[in-house]
């Protein structure tokens, strides 16, 4: 996608910043099928909005977009857009004809900034690909995914007479494994490599588990839970030491403050799940999700959002709202998220 000069209201934004948050930049067939509506449009007004009352949205501007010419789906005469106030954002010049390709999330038309809309008079090429296109059918099946939050997530397990699996780490020297370590005598989560260190935090078990290696081999976490799918899940994460120990590092203590009144519940005191979603920047960074979880007492259960934290610094450099985080994260979430 091109450069995209921001509103009056927003100030310029660069290629780079526009999408700096983009893991990946779905093909045009792609675009075309997940598109509600492809358009030639131009907005007439702006304002700004506060973010969604369930926290899915972050605050943004919604604009009023004229509906010029239409190359897909059956949309009124004026489409009112929403764009967050994020990284994610795809705000529009006032006046300026672009071409676009709007989906709908959460009741809400959305412009993703990690396609291809574009001004018109850059898109040239576009629209004749669009047109070339158009007999595409309407339905795309989505990848599969090994993990539960995170879709590069491995999960261990040794069932009886099921086909083993061991968490590798990338340089195959390490690797978390389930099975019986004494002193426990019972099945247990184990890395192994100059020892087997048994991680003695961990209470769930497979298939309530899962762990994901960050790319240089020397720290990972485990998702788990302590209840099956509707327990309690949380995020415990790990360095490697020279003698290929565990050393434990309190992950969660830099979220909970940051989630305490997120779960909106009746009754007793209420939790929030954690887990890891992906490494970022060469294992620099981590995201984690946050979830309220799906009991009846909460008014949001099953709400989202997420953190993105610096693994160097040990700190939270962005929180990131649901729609952000399923529209520009897409390709790395697991199941669970989707």
């Amino acid at each position: 996608m091109a450069a995209i000069l921001v509103s009056t209201l927003m100030g310029a934004l660069s290629p780079d910043a526009a999408q700096a948050a983009c893991l990946e930049f779905p093909s045009l067939p792609q675009q075309y099928t997940t598109a509600l509506y492809i358009i030639t449009g131009t907005a007439v007004s702006e304002k700004y909005i506060e973010g969604s009352p369930d926290d899915y949205f972050m605050p943004g501007d919604e604009l009023k977009v004229h509906v010029d010419k239409v190359l897909k789906g059956s949309p009124p005469p004026y489409l009112t857009l929403f764009s967050e106030r994020s990284s994610g954002m795809f705000p529009l010049d006032l006046s300026v004809p672009y071409v676009l390709f709007i989906e709908q999330e959460h009741g809400r038309l959305m412009v993703s900034n990690c396609g291809d809309s574009d001004y018109l008079s850059k898109s040239k090429n576009i629209l004749a690909a669009v047109q070339r296109i158009s007999h595409l059918p309407q339905n795309v099946e989505a990848p599969a995914h090994d993990g539960i939050w995170a879709a590069a997530g491995q999960m261990p397990n040794d069932y009886g007479n099921a086909q083993r699996k061991d968490a590798w780490s990338p340089d195959h020297k390490l690797v978390v494994q389930e099975g019986v370590y004494p002193p426990k005598g019972s099945d247990a989560l184990a890395l192994v490599g100059k020892h087997a260190t048994l991680l003695q935090d961990i209470l769930a078990l497979s298939p309530f588990l899962e762990v994901l290696w960050a790319p240089d081999s020397k720290s990972f976490v485990v998702n788990g839970s302590d209840g099956g799918q509707v327990g309690k899940w949380g995020v415990h994460f790990y360095t490697v030491d020279d003698e290929d120990r565990p050393v434990a590092r309190d992950l969660a203590n830099l979220i909970v403050p940051l989630v305490r009144d997120f779960p909106q519940c009746d009754g007793d005191a209420p939790y929030t799940n954690l887990g890891a979603v992906a490494w970022l920047n060469d294992g620099k960074e981590l995201l984690v999700a946050a979830e309220v979880p799906g009991h009846s007492p909460c008014r949001n259960m099953g709400a989202v959002k997420a953190f993105r934290i610096s693994v160097t610094s040990w700190k939270v450099i962005e929180q990131i709202s649901a729609a952000k985080l399923r529209r520009d994260w897409a390709g790395v979430l697991g199941p669970r998220l989707q």
